[in-house]
């Protein structure tokens, strides 16, 4: 089994109450720790309603960008995200066409004192990834005060906190690559859209309350500052900038974001046509599972969603294959190994997993391109021995599928039970003979040299030549352009590590070398998915 550590997001009339509630009520969501989780399904559309149908407290956060604007990015992602949390909230704009605004507004009964609002605390934590410091995104508290008389309605402002213009907790200015918290302090540069002014938080906070003291001279509807609302902004005008927000927090609630789509914990890397893939994570019930090489598959789910298991079709294409698990709010994946054998291969007694070709011979073993070197047991791979020319035809025909042939190609094999391999090979152009120019034998017994694994591995994948001379032992071999060839491709590497400036062609090519060499050239080919 695999495990992982881990791999998205204006003003109205206020009823005409000036009696509120404790500054905080407990949400709905509220964890014992204080913490609420916000996710897909808490992160709605609020574009071009009024605060008084959004007042659901603030365990429901409103996609608020102006209408006129485009929308911006409001995704919870994966990736950054801050020490001890799984996810964070990716606001990010394109352009200065474009905003990205999420408010939660509180319940117009509950809609505390602005000054008892900012005493309860309010602090966020940043991750700037790219853009101006000074365009990154605010925290902001929607307010309604005093009295408009010509709109016949309290007066409404909305109070930014700047981090650009602000130091961070430590003292730091807003940097870029890194997480940073910011507390909205009483002496903090913030901005009043009531005036269109900066200046420090309290002094704004002031003049808010010294307007409404005003208004209530001329009308007594006037109302002491409230805090509506309170989230964040980004946009419009801010050029291309992405965030990320790891938590908010509001008097003593802080606010963190979670994902409805599945999760991944750990799942099978392994396994062959008919057993049982078992996925285990979160948000895995109520999914479609598909696997590439087989399509949808049918699955069972554990009620609360933190088990899933499958069973792979008899049909499914081999090798490592794409699992994509998905819902109406996102997707993972991760790749099956799919064999062709009812188990995994066990390995072979004389290959440890300390042996440098182990992984290799694994794959040849499971994708049965070897099956061992000591019939009928076969629980040895000889990784030390030559490689025969007869094997190696085997080898290629098994990992290829070559068509079978009735043309007897050799006059040598008769006697070989690699006799079609040899005639596939030969059908192929891959194996032309060990007597030139006639070429009218095999040597099936005769170990294959590395100049010869060259040439065969060129000529069986169409590999392109290439004018770079890569070893400096090989000029005078009549397969120095196959070598070259191999090398080009990244299946050969030398044959005398660290320098690896020679290849050795004369030299026999040892069983372990050629699972690495196979191993290197097919990979892609029978592992890669389709599409």
């Amino acid at each position: 089994m695999r495990r992982t550590t881990k791999p998205r997001l204006g003003i109205g009339v206020l009823l005409a109450s000036l009696v509120v509630a404790p500054v905080f009520a407990a949400p709905s969501m509220a964890q014992e720790d204080g913490t609420v989780l916000i996710d897909e399904e808490t992160i709605r559309d609020g574009v071009g309603q009024s605060p008084d149908d959004l007042g659901d407290g603030l365990a429901t956060w409103w996609q608020r960008h102006a209408a006129a604007d485009q929308a911006g990015m409001y995704d919870i992602a994966d990736d950054p995200v801050n020490e001890g949390s799984d996810f964070s909230l990716h606001l990010g704009v394109a352009g200065d066409e474009q905003q990205a605004r999420l408010v939660a507004y509180h319940a117009a009964a509950q809609r505390p004192d602005l000054r008892e609002f900012f005493q309860g605390g309010l602090d966020y934590t940043l991750y700037l990834d790219a853009g101006d410091p000074a365009n990154a995104t605010q925290l902001v508290v929607e307010v309604l005060y005093g009295w408009d008389d010509s709109a016949e309605a309290p007066r409404s402002a909305t109070l930014s906190f700047l981090p650009g213009d602000n130091n961070d907790v430590d003292g730091n200015p807003l940097g870029t690559g890194t997480w940073q918290t910011f507390e909205w302090a009483a002496d903090s540069q913030t901005h009043s859209s009531a005036e269109d002014t900066m200046g420090t938080r309290d002094a704004l906070v002031d003049a808010l309350y010294q307007q409404a003291a005003d208004d209530t001279i001329a009308n007594p509807e006037a109302i002491a500052p409230v805090a509506i609302g309170v989230g964040l902004n980004l946009g419009p005008d801010a050029g291309a900038v992405s965030t990320y927000i790891d938590q908010l927090t509001v008097g003593g609630t802080t606010y963190r974001f979670d994902s409805l789509r599945p999760i991944l914990e750990t799942w099978t890397e392994r396994a062959a046509r008919g057993d049982t893939v078992t996925v285990t994570g979160r948000n895995l019930a109520n999914v479609t599972v598909e696997l590439n090489g087989a399509g949808e598959v049918d699955y069972e789910a554990t009620p609360d969603g933190t088990e899933l298991t499958f069973v792979v079709p008899e049909t499914a294409a081999l090798g490592d294959r794409h699992v994509v698990i998905s819902n109406d709010y996102g997707e993972t994946e991760f790749i099956l190994r799919v064999l062709e054998g009812t188990q995994p291969h066990p390995g072979f007694t004389d290959v440890p997993e300390t042996h440098l070709f182990f992984n290799e011979i694994r794959w040849l073993a499971e994708h049965g391109i070897t099956r061992g070197c000591n019939p009928p047991a076969n629980d040895r791979f000889c990784p030390d021995e030559p490689v025969s020319r007869g094997q190696m035809a085997a080898f290629l025909n098994r990992a290829l599928g070559w068509p079978a042939t009735d043309v007897d190609g050799f006059i040598d094999d008769g006697h070989s039970v690699f006799e079609g391999d040899l005639n596939a090979a030969k059908e192929q152009d891959v194996f032309r003979g060990c007597n030139p120019p006639i070429n009218n034998r095999a040597c099936p017994d005769d170990p294959i040299s590395r100049g010869e694994m060259a040439a065969v591995i060129v000529r069986a994948l169409g590999l392109p030549g290439s004018d770079v001379d890569a070893f400096i032992d090989d000029d005078l071999s009549v397969f120095e352009g196959d070598i070259n060839a191999l090398k080009a491709a990244d299946i050969t590497r030398g044959c005398n590590p660290p320098a690896n400036n020679q290849y050795c062609p004369d030299r026999d090519m040892t069983r372990g070398e050629m699972a690495a060499f196979l191993y290197r050239a097919l990979h892609d080919v029978l592992d890669q998915p389709t599409e």
